[in-house]
């Protein structure tokens, strides 16, 4: 008995994202999470507003603190939420 293969086709990759530029948007979801490294870090889910349905939820992570993360790591990330 065989198995069908998985196919894909071109069209099935090529999608349409937003123009480049700023989208109004809400923050959805924002809790403290572990990297996979063991390093505390900030999850932000952010609801954009005139996107398809398929691009509106962006995710962005900040590392806080943790063994292996750089100073200059830490320090962008902490910026980066200000």
């Amino acid at each position: 008995m065989s198995t069908p293969k998985t196919c894909f086709l071109f069209e099935d990759f090529h999608d349409e994202l937003p123009d480049p530029g700023f989208y109004p948007g809400i923050i959805k979801t924002a809790r403290f999470r572990r990297s996979a490294n063991g390093n505390r870090m900030l999850q932000v889910v952010h609801a954009l507003e005139g996107v398809e349905s398929a691009y509106k939820l962006v995710t962005d992570y900040f590392v806080l603190e943790g063994e292996r993360v750089s100073p200059s790591g830490i320090f962008l990330a902490r910026r980066r939420l200000v």
